[in-house]
């Protein structure tokens, strides 16, 4: 009965646009940067998407794939966002053979949802991926801040 109870209730949450709930299989995480990508896998543009805060900006809440969980030892991607070291395979925990890995499981991953797909925007994806563009984000004015230990990264095609 309980159960049945929740579950109707959050049918109806779901359904209304004022209640903030996002849909099954996705969940609202702080993302800090967007990376605009062109059709080509080439980075276009650095959104910076936090918010003004009282002392700091604050990274914007935003309706994404649900998150895994992780291990310590176990280095699982998230679906098109993630922290710096899986996005780009570069962060600034001082550990470059973690971020290679995690950025190595973050391709793979990718690569296996997306072969094949006719996805435009996933196509442009998985090119940035395995392109070099993707270490021109180290060039950009604000790498320090982009490569914090809890900053999260998107991607948006601009297809």
């Amino acid at each position: 009965m309980i159960l049945q109870a929740l579950t109707h209730y959050y049918d109806r949450l779901k359904d209304d646009p004022e209640s903030g709930i996002p849909p099954f299989g996705f969940g609202r995480e702080p993302i800090s940067w967007a990376l605009v990508l062109d059709r080509d896998g080439n980075l276009v543009q650095i959104r910076d998407l936090r918010e003004a805060g009282t002392r700091t900006k604050i990274a914007k809440r935003l309706v994404v794939p649900q998150a895994v969980i992780r291990s310590s030892t176990k280095f699982t991607p998230n679906f098109m966002w993630d922290n710096t070291g899986y996005v780009l395979g570069v962060d600034a925990k001082g550990k470059p053979e973690q971020s290679a890995t995690q950025f190595d499981a973050f391709r793979s991953f990718h690569h296996l949802m997306g072969d094949g797909s006719p996805d435009k925007g996933m196509q442009a994806v998985l090119r940035f991926l395995d392109g070099e563009a993707r270490l021109r984000v180290m060039q950009h004015p604000n790498w320090d801040e982009i490569a914090g230990v809890t900053k999260e990264a998107v991607f948006c095609a601009t297809i």
